[in-house]
């Protein structure tokens, strides 16, 4: 994780350069995002995003769900009201992930009002865990801006996400961007399973959670690897029985795809572990 300030400026190099770049017409250039790069510079950017963001976002996995004909089903985000549950840092920057990832899915199915509730638990908990950057500070006003524009709130989010866990790295609490992971990729895929449970074809929709394979193992080898934090080690604790369910996933891109009795397990696994998080 130290080496992470390296690719943070490489990062801030190429915000820089899309900023003072290109001049234009600043209505259609007003929140332009960093995908109108030239290729080689683009390749440079994802390269510096998988850095500082080692796990996809769960907007990808949102959308993977859209695309694969998952309706929206506002009941099984956690809901807002929950947001002054949470005292310890821990709860705070678990919940901060989840809201997350809640935040990504109805702003995918462009529920406005869920997400601007979504938005403003998220920045309760931003607040109390004293995440404070230049982004974060102008996150409220362009989101409202950009409300109806999908692929603009999107874009917004992600590089939100990315942002939040920079500022965290370079402030000496990588512990809580950590947990922050954890938190949306367990509420990412919990409501992934519990669309597919519901589907009357759940074919496409398990595909997507097979695929999930690559984003977990990744995630349980950053919280192997730090699980001198307590905290971070409860959170490995509670994710180490899905090791054995996705080391015999067949995640081949063309083929993947979960068991009758994989799905079945990891959804009720997964709805434990989610059930403590947002408890």
């Amino acid at each position: 994780m130290k080496k992470l300030s390296t690719f943070l400026l490489a990062f801030l190099f190429i915000l820089g350069v899309t900023a003072c770049g290109g001049g234009g017409n600043d209505e259609n250039n007003a929140d332009s995002t960093l995908t109108d790069l030239p290729n080689e510079m683009s390749e440079v950017q994802q390269e510096v995003e998988a850095a500082l963001y080692p796990i996809p976002t769960s907007f990808e996995l949102t959308q993977m769900l859209n695309q694969a004909g998952a309706s929206f089903i506002l009941d099984l985000a956690n809901n807002p009201a929950n947001v002054d549950k949470y005292m310890t840092e821990k709860q705070q920057a678990i919940n901060l992930g989840v809201f997350g990832a809640d935040l990504s899915y109805s702003s995918t199915y462009q529920q406005t009002q869920q997400t601007i509730n979504f938005l403003e638990a998220s920045e309760k908990l931003m607040s109390s865990l004293s995440i404070s950057s230049t982004f974060n500070k102008t996150l409220v006003d362009r989101v409202n801006t950009n409300i109806d524009n999908r692929d603009s709130l999107v874009a917004i989010l992600t590089e939100s996400f990315h942002d939040t866990y920079a500022f965290l790295n370079e402030n000496g609490k990588e512990n809580l961007s950590i947990l922050i992971i954890a938190g949306s990729w367990v509420e990412g895929n919990y409501i992934a399973t519990q669309l597919a449970s519901t589907a009357p074809n759940k074919t496409e929709l398990v595909k997507v959670i097979a695929k999930q394979k690559a984003s977990f193992d990744k995630l349980i080898g950053i919280l192997e690897a730090n699980k001198v934090d307590e905290s971070i080690n409860q959170v490995y604790t509670a994710l180490t029985p899905l090791k054995d369910l996705f080391a015999k996933v067949d995640a081949d891109a063309n083929k993947a795809n979960l068991t009758a009795d994989q799905f079945k397990t990891l959804t009720t696994t997964l709805e434990k572990i989610r059930k403590e998080m947002v408890k």
